[in-house]
């Protein structure tokens, strides 16, 4: 769905997260991501994410801001993240980068 420059797109989640968790609203921007809202079953938000300031690393698009608005108890909790000095697969620390993820046994 597109409305005033957005793209929605809309999650369902997983079967068995259903009982705690309702669809996940996806937007994005200019073929960034912008936001997303989590619903609870009951379709009351819950939580949403914003992506803002994007810098461009070497190709990859980052967001150098990202705010999350969480709701709890009938407030708002703000949580504002800022990067700077990103820096992706640096060269010459690959060791940091390529590393086997350990899977559960």
């Amino acid at each position: 769905k597109s409305d005033k420059g957005l793209i929605l797109s809309t999650w369902a989640p997983p079967k068995n997260a259903k009982d705690v968790l309702g669809r996940i609203l996806v937007s994005t921007k200019e073929k960034q991501l912008f936001g997303i809202v989590f619903l609870d079953p009951k379709e009351k938000i819950i939580a949403k994410h914003f992506f803002r300031d994007y810098t461009s690393i070497n190709g990859f698009e980052f967001p150098a801001e990202v705010l999350i608005i969480t709701y709890l108890n009938d407030k708002e909790i703000f949580h504002l993240s800022k990067f700077s000095k990103i820096v992706i697969n640096e060269t010459g620390n690959e060791e940091y980068y390529n590393y086997k993820i350990p899977l559960n046994q």
